[in-house]
């Protein structure tokens, strides 16, 4: 979300501003996950007078964390099931292609 508020005109005035950004992302399966927080708020103030800007406030708090997790058990669980597919499909071919012969 941001905010701003011109008070004034070009040549004299004032300009406040805020910004506010919270997220939290998430992301969760059977074989991994990953969770991010992403903070930014932020407020500036300024003044103008006759082409000069006078900084009045400046102000910042941010944070960036995130973790992820992979299940090397389950992925490799799956992989050992999917060669011990294929073995037992290239023995059914090789008793089917004997019995042809």
């Amino acid at each position: 979300e941001r905010h701003d508020k011109v008070f004034g005109g070009d040549m004299v005035g004032a300009t406040f501003q805020a910004t506010f950004r919270n997220l939290a992302k998430v992301y969760l399966s059977i074989f991994d996950g990953k969770v991010e927080f992403d903070i930014l708020n932020r407020v500036v103030g300024e003044m103008k007078m006759f082409g000069a800007r006078i900084s009045l406030v400046e102000g910042q708090a941010a944070f960036f964390a995130g973790l992820s997790f992979k299940n090397e058990f389950l992925s490799a669980l799956v992989e050992a099931g999917h060669q011990a597919a294929q073995r037992l499909v290239q023995g059914v071919r090789s008793v089917i292609a004997t019995l042809l012969q």
